[in-house]
């Protein structure tokens, strides 16, 4: 499976729904409350990854984050 496959798969939807139920859909950095993503800290555990892999932004900060890192 690729990413973006696994990204539009029930399983990815169904851990990040459970991301954003842990992180009270509230974005983990500026508080925003639309337009939310869930994030990959790191991509060690692709396919299998622990909820602590895993945290809730807005698109804003999602976008910043990963620009940072990958410019």
């Amino acid at each position: 499976m690729t990413y973006d496959e696994y990204i539009r798969s029930a399983e990815w939807r169904a851990k990040a729904n459970q991301r954003l139920e842990i992180d009270k859909h509230e974005c983990q950095t500026c508080t925003e409350t639309e337009r939310l993503e869930v994030h990959h800290k790191h991509y060690r555990n692709l396919f299998n990854e622990p909820m602590e892999d895993l945290i809730t932004l807005c698109t804003w900060c999602h976008e910043a984050i990963t620009s940072y890192y990958f410019p």
